[in-house]
């Protein structure tokens, strides 16, 4: 465990090892850097630059700082959102907030605040993060999701930090020598707390019964130091007696174990540690030039290692690193197998059990109208929310931790077979297709709902015949049928640039009996449709269209090989015209175009003989994919991976 602390002084971040309390070399940053935040599984430390306006990422296993991110003037704050997907920097000089992509290293666009900000805390579920402006002297909310700022609540003048206690339910504010609790559910603020003199820099403990304030005051008054470090009993709302013996105190972090809060004292260049049982402080370390900040990296976390009969079913990865697998251990043929879930956070290198829900695998040989709540697939938005389907629906909220069944309303007749066929996940919004009732005919139907909230809805009358097909990309989505019924050249092709108004439009494959089997998209215009038809023993014609303007009109691009009944088509972001198709028939084929289906190379699949099932294929970056080969029970079930854009596939153990 180590504890990061910025040096504004000095340009610079000193590592100290928890442990021995021995500060390492120190690590060259930007200007004037004043604010710090680690990355969640710990990988990455996030310097905020105020005098570069930057901020500098640092790999936390070698100590190296990486290129800088311009973001606002004078940023001064930051926090990262418990799925590490986003940080937010706050820009004192522009009343901005910075998120940036932290798979990708790049800043979105800022949201504007109130004036002079200079405090983030984020909740716990990641879906508000809490802005301290102290010019306005308010509290601005931010939806994560959607980056929208709600309207701001009075806290009084001068607010200058703000954390969130661990269940979510209140964020405190120093402010007016006081620290102020916000209701985070109805954003009411509560009485002031009386605390120390020049309250500023505000912890939580792990457990959520201690808010520890550092109070800088004026140095002395009377012979009386007033710097110091009060404890408040946030049951009670009660302030204890204060901690003294710093100068200058700027900043304090606590130890995931809750035994020893990190006080940073500017004024002497040193952190104090001080034993939250006894409330005494330690022996002061010595660091660089005026600290300002510090975080702490988090505890690793016990996890149970994959055994090695683990067989993939199916994967969703949200970052080139992070990454979740659905499968089962031992499984065999025609037999019930329990749904098992693991998760890498490195790309695959490392993998751990993640708890799952008790619930069976969906056994494709078994009778579908007794598997109503059973699982096949798996789909996360975020390193948290995630959810388990096919035909059964279960959610996470906690990357895990706890499953809740869903139910959607409308017409599902589970003893008929019906639930959930497919799902993905973009942007804020998750989307679930819906089977009724299979073998009555009943129309597909799309529901949507906020990612982390699970309040799902019919997408109006949005509908399709059965094989319908989904595909999204930022905010757009693409929903079809998949020629299950009539004439499959006839496809009703419906569409949203934003997830709220659709349109539909007509949509026919060229070939006489070709249907639409998938759609893929590289961003929200450039769109890619596979037709299939004119099947024979072991093979079926592939027909690829592309769209420009996010398919309101289509052209032909060329024809894939014949080899194989297509089960998968990905495109890479960013890139439309690098398409991948996966098929199977008596062997697994793999073909890839990177001139938009112009022209095609057949790629070695390892492992795949004999016709193993292809599925799950899917690309998370420019370059990284994967693709899940047979299943559980097949005795050959594996998971492969591409960072090449899909030149060579490469098996991945757990």
């Amino acid at each position: 465990m180590i504890a990061y602390v910025v040096n504004l002084r000095s340009d610079s971040v000193t590592p100290i090892n928890a442990a021995t309390s021995q500060p390492g070399p120190a690590i060259t940053v930007g200007s004037f850097p004043d604010a710090i935040a680690v990355t969640p599984d710990g990988s990455t430390a996030y310097v905020v630059n105020n005098g570069s306006g930057t901020v500098t990422p640092i790999n936390t296993a070698t100590s190296t700082p990486g290129h800088a991110i311009k973001v606002g003037a004078a940023p001064d704050a930051i926090a990262i959102t418990p799925d590490g997907t986003t940080a937010y920097v706050v820009n004192n000089g522009s009343g901005t907030v910075t998120p940036i992509d932290t798979a990708t290293g790049t800043a979105r666009t800022a949201v504007t605040v109130g004036s002079f900000p200079d405090a983030i805390a984020i909740t716990p579920d990641g879906t508000t993060a809490y802005i301290a402006n102290s010019g306005s002297g308010t509290v601005t909310p931010i939806n994560a999701a959607t980056s929208k700022a709600s309207r701001p609540v009075k806290v009084g003048g001068g607010p200058g930090f703000i954390a969130v206690t661990p269940n979510g339910k209140t964020a405190y504010v120093t402010a007016s020598n006081a620290v102020t609790p916000i209701n985070t559910a109805t954003s009411k603020p509560g009485p002031a707390i009386p605390v120390g003199i020049g309250p500023d820099y505000i912890a939580v403990t792990p457990d959520g019964t201690t808010a520890y304030v550092a109070n800088q005051g004026c140095g002395c008054e009377g012979g009386t130091n007033l710097n110091t470090v009060t404890p408040v009993n946030t049951a009670t709302s009660h302030a204890s007696h204060a901690i003294y013996g710093f100068t200058g105190p700027d900043a304090i972090a606590i130890t995931p174990d809750g035994t020893t809060a990190y006080v940073v004292n500017g004024g002497s260049g040193t952190v104090i540690p001080v034993n939250t049982a006894t409330g005494t402080a330690g022996p002061a370390i010595r660091v660089g030039n005026h600290p300002v900040a510090i975080a702490i990296t988090p505890a690793a976390a016990r996890v149970a290692p994959v055994p090695a009969g683990f067989e993939p079913a199916s994967e969703s990865f949200v970052s080139s690193a992070a990454g979740f697998v659905l499968g089962g251990v031992d499984c065999q043929p025609r037999r019930a197998c329990t749904a098992r879930l693991v998760a890498t956070t490195d790309g695959g290198v490392r993998w751990h059990f993640v708890p799952a829900p008790d619930v069976r695998l969906f056994n494709s040989a078994g009778d579908t109208l007794t598997q109503a709540s059973r699982v096949g697939s798996v789909v996360f938005a975020s390193r948290r929310d995630g959810w388990l389907y096919g035909p059964g629906l279960w959610s996470t909220r906690d990357g895990g931790a706890h499953w809740s069944r869903i139910s959607l309303s409308g017409a599902i007749v589970p003893g008929g077979g019906g639930g959930v066929v497919s799902m993905a996940a973009s942007a804020g919004t998750a989307y679930a297709v819906v089977t009724p009732d299979p073998f009555n005919g009943s129309p597909e139907e799309l529901f949507s709902s906020p990612v982390g909230r699970n309040t799902w809805a019919r997408v109006g009358g949005v509908t399709a015949e059965k094989g319908a097909v989904l595909a999204v990309s930022g905010r757009a989505a693409w929903f079809a049928n998949g020629g299950g019924g009539g004439d499959p050249g006839v496809t009703h092709l419906q569409a949203t640039t934003n997830g709220v108004r659709w349109r539909r439009s007509g949509f026919r494959c060229p070939g006489a009996g070709y249907g639409l089997r998938a759609i893929a998209a590289a961003s929200a215009a450039h769109v890619v449709f596979l037709c299939a038809g004119d099947g024979a023993a072991g093979s079926t014609g592939k027909q690829v269209l592309e769209s420009v303007n996010g398919g309101q009109s289509v052209r032909l691009t060329g024809q894939a090989p014949r080899e194989g009944d297509p089960s998968g088509m990905a495109v890479p972001p960013g890139r439309p015209g690098l398409i991948t198709l996966a098929a199977v028939s008596g062997a697994s084929f793999l073909y890839r175009s990177d001139d938009g289906g112009q022209t095609w190379t057949g790629i070695t699949v390892p492992g795949s003989g004999g016709g193993l099932p292809l599925t799950s294929l899917s690309y998370v970056s420019r370059t990284v994919g994967w693709i899940v080969a047979g299943g559980p029970g097949s005795g050959a079930s594996r998971l492969l991976r591409t960072t090449n854009a899909g030149r060579t596939w490469h098996q991945i153990g757990f």
